[in-house]
């Protein structure tokens, strides 16, 4: 194989974010027959994906045509790309994409073995398949057209990106005030020191302002604050 530069590797990343994103897609559709974005981004990248393709050519750089050696790399990298990138998103964005705890031998939820070798012998088909003819493609590519390319992909996926993260503060900054206005009303109706009219005024008022925080616009992509996980339960 060809030795991999920043540039090839930004576009191995971009082909494999994309590859990620059409095979969630399709898995979506297999099983709930309608199309789900399970991303926050508006273009076609699960920038997971894109991540553990690249670590795992960089396996296959180093592993001297070895595929034992290349297997277990494959499902080192990948494994700590899943538990590293679980971690991301629950400090950064108090949400859980996935959760392995009802799986067999898992870390904290975050890894599981069963799915560790999953992404190990995708790795494994999806270098042996795909990785000479993405590089055969990039190479068709005038290296300065790349460049240029490479340049617009990443600027688009920064704006993409920046969209969307905006959107996930914003939703999981209005969860929060709902918790805390539903938090209101479970005390207001089991008071015992409010008299029955005080009460109801007190409700009717927290249940104005439920209703005002729902119907407060999210700007940004609305179906990613639609399809998000749940908050965190320690948040």
């Amino acid at each position: 194989m060809m030795g991999l530069d920043f540039y090839h590797l930004f576009y191995h990343f971009v082909f494999f974010s994309f590859i990620g994103w059409l095979a969630e897609a399709v898995y979506a559709y297999a099983t709930k027959g309608k199309f789900v974005n399970r991303n926050f981004l508006a273009s076609p990248f699960l920038t997971i994906y894109g991540l553990g393709g690249v670590g795992v050519a960089l396996v296959s750089e180093r592993a001297n045509g070895s595929s034992a050696l290349f297997i277990v790399g494959a499902i080192i990298v990948t494994s700590v790309v899943e538990y590293f990138s679980a971690i991301f998103v629950e400090k950064v964005f108090h949400r859980s994409w996935w959760d392995y705890r009802d799986e067999p031998m898992n870390i904290q939820g975050r890894v599981s073995l069963k799915y560790s070798v999953f992404w190990g012998i995708l790795s494994v088909i999806g270098i042996k398949l795909m990785y000479p003819r993405i590089q055969a493609f990039i190479e068709t590519i005038p290296r300065s057209d790349g460049v240029l390319y490479a340049r617009i992909i990443a600027a688009l996926l920064v704006v993409d990106t920046i969209v969307g993260v905006g959107t996930i503060f914003q939703a999981n900054r209005r969860a929060k005030e709902l918790e805390r206005v539903l938090k209101k009303l479970d005390a207001v109706r089991v008071s015992s020191v409010l008299d029955p009219a005080e009460k109801e005024q007190r409700i009717a008022e927290l249940s104005q302002e439920y209703d005002t925080i729902v119907l407060k616009p999210i700007y940004g992509y609305s179906w990613v604050a639609r399809e998000l996980p749940p908050l965190n339960k320690t948040d």
